[in-house]
């Protein structure tokens, strides 16, 4: 079963876990970070578990 932690130690689940427990500013980082390393919008996604647009949307903001 792919997306959950039970019997099987699943490091997919585990990451987004990670990203969903990070502050949003926090969250944001790491998406420009994984952007600046190479990442599509569609491997953030999947990596975070949160929609393209919204990644596409964090991307296409302003830095602060």
């Amino acid at each position: 079963m792919s997306g959950s932690i039970g019997d099987a130690f699943d490091t997919t689940a585990l990451a987004r876990l990670h990203f969903h427990a990070l502050d949003r500013s926090e969250q944001v980082a790491a998406i420009r970070r994984m952007s600046a390393d190479g990442m599509s919008d569609y491997g953030i996604s999947h990596a975070t578990g949160l929609a393209v647009e919204m990644v596409r949307r964090v991307l296409h903001e302003a830095p602060p």
